[in-house]
């Protein structure tokens, strides 16, 4: 999947433009500077996959993927 799909900008992770090193390079020292930010982002990120990925729709999913393989 594609990162939108599990980062939320500035609540679950930052996202950069791709090759562009000078934003990867402000994201990253954003980061390093205010280490509560990063801590904050983890928990954030760790409780929208448990909200919006859970188990069972990833085991339903891959069912209706195979389904449509036979």
């Amino acid at each position: 999947g594609e990162a939108h799909e599990y980062v939320v900008h500035g609540k679950t992770g930052l996202i950069v433009p791709v090759r562009n090193p000078r934003l990867l390079a402000r994201a990253m020292q954003t980061l390093l500077e205010d280490e509560r930010l990063g801590d904050r982002m983890g928990v954030d990120a760790r409780e929208y996959v448990q909200k919006n990925f859970s188990m069972e729709e990833s085991m339903e999913t891959l069912q209706r993927v195979f389904e449509k393989l036979t």
